[in-house]
């Protein structure tokens, strides 16, 4: 039954319906050429796009075929019901990498994604490098079905899309702050997370100013290393939690004009939205912008 009365010529529209439902509606008004068949398939964010229904240079010439082509474009706008107002979809390429690395886990590089999936119902991992981003005509999606020999949990899909996003609102850290930070010890800093760093979700830092600071004027900082939930409770990850947030400690005040005065690590349950609103989010760009 129509809910909402409709004007002459208008069509009639239901009183409760998702943005998505919206766009299957408004399918009906749509001229033969701009309308999408999509919204009945099963394309989804997250979805392996095959090679095989790209023709020749319609891929970037770089991938090679070990790509996997992974959708990050949003459900709403890969199903929507016109080409018009969708054109295009949005493709990241993720390439086998030999095991999870720490620096690149839950998004805490800008450029780098580590992660894992399931392929042939085995866990594999693999790396995204934000540079292989590219967008496709979404058309191309008609031509066959998603590959399922390759397949992301809803976890990853979640920290993939907000990956991608943060690169244009990342916070920015004062000159004068990352360049304390020597490439000596930035490669301490790597080594150490590289290893133990899996288990770290965020890393946040307290900064007390912000401000482009004289060399005789120290950076005084809180260190906040969030993990996952499942880490408290578990008396090795804890242990090993305990140390890595120390070491960081340690090695950041041997930066001069740094002082980390306070480091703690707590899991994501423990975190509230009052220390995210007075802290800031510390990207590894910080650590290895300049090392890659």
């Amino acid at each position: 039954m129509c809910g909402v009365p409709a004007l002459p010529g208008e069509m009639c529209l239901p009183t409760s319906f998702s943005i998505c439902e919206f766009d299957c509606v408004l399918w009906q008004g749509l001229s033969l050429a701009s309308r999408s068949s999509l919204s009945k398939s099963e394309w989804r964010q997250g979805s392996i796009v095959p090679h095989a229904l790209f023709l020749i240079g319609e891929l970037p010439s770089h991938l090679t075929s070990e790509s996997s082509l992974v959708l990050v474009s949003h459900s709403c706008d890969v199903t929507n019901a016109s080409y018009e107002r969708e054109p295009w979809v949005e493709i990241v390429a993720a390439q086998p990498a030999p095991r999870r690395d720490g620096r690149y886990t839950h998004g805490k590089n800008p450029r780098k994604f580590n992660f894992e999936a399931i392929e042939n119902n085995e866990r594999h991992a693999f790396e995204i490098d934000i540079h292989s981003k590219f967008r496709s005509a979404r058309q191309i999606l008609e031509r066959g079905s998603p590959d399922t020999s390759v397949r992301l949990e809803a976890s990853t899909i979640r920290e993939m899309a907000s990956w991608v996003a943060k690169r244009y609102s990342r916070p920015a850290f004062p000159t004068a702050f990352n360049e304390r930070i020597t490439p000596r010890i930035k490669q301490r800093l790597e080594g150490l997370l590289e290893l133990n760093g899996i288990d770290v979700k965020h890393i946040f830092i307290a900064l007390n100013t912000f401000e482009e600071l004289a060399s005789e004027q120290a950076y005084e900082a809180q260190l906040r290393l969030v993990l996952f939930s499942d880490v408290r409770g578990n008396e090795a990850s804890e242990t090993r939690a305990t140390l890595l947030v120390a070491k960081l400690q340690e090695i950041l005040n041997q930066c001069s004009g740094i002082t980390v005065y306070d480091a703690i690590w707590e899991t994501e349950a423990e975190f509230t939205l009052e220390d995210l609103n007075h802290t800031t989010p510390w990207d590894f760009e910080y650590l290895s912008g300049d090392l890659e």
